[in-house]
């Protein structure tokens, strides 16, 4: 993170504006993982009122190297003039408009909710399971690289873990991905330890066949409506 050489008067304003910053609700659903989660305008509604209250404001800007990775910097700056700055960091997962945009709202997303403190309603609920930790940056593992675990040591971090590494996945979309895996093996009811073996396996066979996530979906999709 970076700052003005002085932050005394922005420090002063964001801790009374954060007495007043309401939770993000999560009002939005992703269809593919369905599950629930805050949206940028969500983020902005819990926090713009406070700041602007306590003169503060937000800036965001974006640097790209071709697409292939998308930079976002997030500037807090108080009407004083000081300020305060952090930059994240995504790869898109195609290098075309969408992809981009996608990840540039992400990054926008996630980087003003850690700058100001705002909070998502339920944080946990969708990670349950999920390994802990800032969900903002998406992991560059290349497909085809997501190792099976021993069998004889496979847990559910382990396996999600591997999960994440194969799909590329934020953490609160893990449970998502490990239901279309559920799918696709008939595997019924709930997720149980025997089962992280063959689930492990499957995603390695996957990985070095260079089957990615949506493959995946597709095959099951078809398979469903046979």
């Amino acid at each position: 993170m970076q700052s003005s050489p002085t932050i005394t008067e922005l420090a002063k304003a964001l801790s009374k504006a954060q007495g007043h910053i309401q939770h993000a609700a999560r009002a939005n659903e992703n269809p593919f993982f369905k599950s629930k989660y805050a949206d940028l305008a969500s983020v902005t509604d819990a926090c713009r009122k406070a700041l602007v209250e306590h003169g503060l404001a937000v800036l965001h800007g974006v640097d790209s190297d071709d697409g292939a990775v998308v930079r976002v910097t997030c500037r807090l700056v108080h009407e004083s003039g000081e300020w305060v700055e952090s930059a994240l960091a995504l790869r898109p997962a195609k290098a075309d408009p969408q992809s981009i945009g996608s990840a540039i709202t992400y990054a926008r997303r996630y980087t003003l909710a850690a700058m100001v403190g705002v909070a998502t309603e339920d944080d946990d609920g969708n990670a349950a399971g999920a390994p802990s930790g800032p969900p903002a940056r998406q992991r560059d593992v290349p497909q085809g690289h997501a190792k099976s675990a021993d069998p004889g040591s496979v847990d559910r971090k382990a396996l999600t873990e591997q999960v994440r590494a194969w799909s590329g996945v934020q953490p609160e979309d893990v449970p998502g991905v490990m239901n279309l895996l559920k799918r696709r093996l008939k595997i019924e009811g709930k997720l149980e330890e025997k089962d992280y073996a063959r689930v492990s396996k499957f995603v390695a066979d996957m990985g070095s066949k260079g089957k990615s996530l949506e493959d995946v979906q597709a095959d099951t999709n078809a398979e469903d409506a046979r």
